[in-house]
């Protein structure tokens, strides 16, 4: 199962009643609910579309997560370790992660295509880290790294509404 879920806001009740101050959530696998123990059940306002997750127990037929943590669209694009699948026709753009329909991002070609050549560049840089004791890491890379991390904090301190479907 995976740990990231949606929120969207505006749920139908068994009844047939719309409560658009309500949220629902959901996984690849399906909808889930929030149990009454996590911190953001109660949240009037989710600052992100995204949570993740660290348990989920499955109760009465449906599926109650616990401890989750609001989460920057980007982070997800970019920190994920699954391919994404981009789609574009020169002058509009989308990018999504290929194993889920959850996330989609669209914008200019430009743009996609940046976001696309981060994650590239980001990827390597983990990859590089995992095969380097930190005090090996030459100062090259070391300061690229560092160069890299400043732009993903950024990118990240910037508001989430902007992005995701």
């Amino acid at each position: 199962m995976s740990l990231l879920f949606q929120v969207r806001q505006g749920k139908v009740t068994r009844q047939g009643k719309f409560k658009p101050n309500s949220y629902t959530y959901r996984t690849k696998a399906g909808t889930v609910l929030l149990h009454k123990s996590t911190i953001n059940r109660e949240s009037s306002k989710l600052y992100s579309r995204w949570l993740t997750y660290f348990m989920a127990v499955k109760s009465n037929g449906g599926v109650f997560v616990r401890d989750s943590s609001q989460v920057h669209p980007l982070a997800v694009l970019l920190m994920t370790d699954t391919d994404v699948y981009v789609r574009d026709d020169g002058w509009r753009a989308t990018i999504s992660l290929v194993d889920s329909d959850l996330l989609v991002l669209e914008g200019d070609s430009y743009t996609i295509r940046l976001l696309r050549d981060f994650r590239v560049a980001l990827s390597r840089m983990v990859e590089t880290c995992l095969c380097y004791e930190m005090a090996a890491i030459p100062g090259d890379l070391h300061h690229q790294h560092s160069q890299l991390l400043d732009i993903l904090v950024d990118l990240l301190k910037g508001p989430s509404a902007n992005f995701g479907t």
